[in-house]
């Protein structure tokens, strides 16, 4: 990860991948080949819910490597009341396509971006929005 992203409050390294876990915000790096889904997608959250449980937060997905998300994910991940938006960081093109179809799934503010420090800059935006 690069010097942007702030004071680190914990790292994770878990079954699907590294989880950074920042004062209003997490960022995911899923490892190559991951199909994230609802059962291994639990480790994501049950994060979430430790570390946001009183505080609203943003999920950065940082797409470094191939992997395939299941779309129905967002029904539980719309269960966290915290999680104001979810930011993905890829410059691939595969990854801007599907986006317009994970966009379909999740009913708060979702937006794309090539790089992270972009990420973390809308980030402030939306929470900014949601508690002025």
């Amino acid at each position: 990860m690069t010097k942007e992203i702030g004071a680190i409050l914990k790292t994770y390294h878990l079954n699907v991948g590294k989880l950074t876990i920042c004062d209003s915000y997490m960022i995911a790096e899923i490892d190559e080949g991951v199909t994230l889904n609802m059962e291994n997608a639990s480790e994501l959250i049950k994060a979430a819910e430790l570390h946001f449980k009183n505080t609203p937060f943003v999920y950065i997905t940082h797409r470094k490597n191939s992997y395939a998300v299941d779309p129905i994910n967002y029904i539980e991940v719309m269960k966290l009341t915290q999680l104001k938006g979810i930011a993905i960081v890829s410059s691939k093109q595969i990854d801007k396509k599907n986006f317009n179809v994970e966009q379909r799934f999740f009913g708060r503010p979702m937006q794309i971006f090539d790089n992270l420090a972009d990420a973390i800059n809308w980030h402030k935006e939306i929470l900014k929005e949601s508690y002025g």
